[in-house]
């Protein structure tokens, strides 16, 4: 197999430092897997040891919508109670979307996702986590108090974007020539470039500003410029250039109608005021 490509990208400082942390970011996932997973056992049987209402499944088809839940049934109200009273973040947004309340009673996984990002609910388990959603779920979740919150703030604050510095390493071009190493390198990209694809296509329902979209158009050049990645990613390419197109059309939309309103409003004060009416003099 030829990486030459491959070499080219790790030959810039930045990219490679990306790399790096991608990595050390992947280790930490498969850390965290077994432990949050066992943990969310517990924190699930423990809170339906201490209230049993919580033990019957939902009588009242209830369904979440995005960040909005108004339970039909009095075992999914308690539900939510008992969600919110272990958010650390209780006044914060909640993503009730990533839920299906009717799991909850036998699942800990579904009680989990109420602690985790937006486009987390298919997503049936630690395994198919990135570390960010790991992270947050470790964070938003009182049982975690015993992880030190500090550590995991500053790592989910971190800029995770992919970087092309311009500059060379001073170490020249990584040697490709075992190509065992050169084959674990290249998937470890693919699967932190697809970590990255799915964390952009999540805002493809949002309104994106101007700086989102051209974000999107950076990664797709980025991913477009490289005959490999071109080749791999070809179908999330289009994706992401209709969801340019999309968003941008939306945003020339919204200006074009900002600008008639602002002209309308022109023209109205631009027009004369109705002249008072004179009294006639006796």
């Amino acid at each position: 197999m030829v990486f030459s490509e491959l070499a080219s990208r790790l030959n810039d400082v930045g990219y490679k430092n990306w790399m790096k942390a991608g990595y050390c970011l992947l280790k930490l996932r498969n850390g965290l897997k077994e432990l949050v997973s066992v943990e969310m056992s517990v924190f699930h049987q423990n809170l339906i040891k201490q209230n049993t209402v919580l033990r019957a499944g939902c009588i009242g088809g209830c369904k979440p919508r995005g960040k909005q839940f108004h339970p039909n049934c009095s075992v999914c109200r308690e539900w939510r109670n008992e969600i919110l009273s272990h958010h650390t973040n209780r006044n914060g947004e909640i993503n009730w979307g990533n839920c299906r309340p009717w799991l909850w009673s036998s699942e800990h996984w579904e009680v989990a996702k109420a602690y985790m990002p937006r486009g987390s609910a298919d997503i049936q388990g630690p395994d198919k986590c990135d570390a960010a959603a790991l992270l947050n779920l470790i964070g938003f979740c009182d049982h975690f108090r015993f992880v030190s919150q500090q550590k995991v703030r500053e790592i989910l604050s971190s800029d995770w974007a992919v970087v092309l510095s311009g500059r060379d390493d001073v170490d020249g071009i990584p040697n490709m020539s075992n190509e065992d190493e050169a084959v674990q390198i290249s998937t470890m990209e693919i699967e932190l470039l697809k970590e990255k694809l799915q964390e952009i296509l999540l805002d493809e329902q949002d309104v994106l500003c101007e700086e989102d979209i051209s974000r999107i158009g950076k990664f797709r050049c980025f991913l477009e410029g490289s005959k490999d990645l071109g080749s791999h990613f070809h179908a999330a390419i289009q994706r992401l250039l209709n969801l340019e197109q999309k968003k941008e059309h939306k945003h020339q939309r919204s200006n074009s109608n900002d600008i008639e309103a602002e002209k309308h409003t022109e023209d109205e004060k631009s027009e004369d005021p109705p002249r008072k009416k004179q009294k006639n003099s006796v």
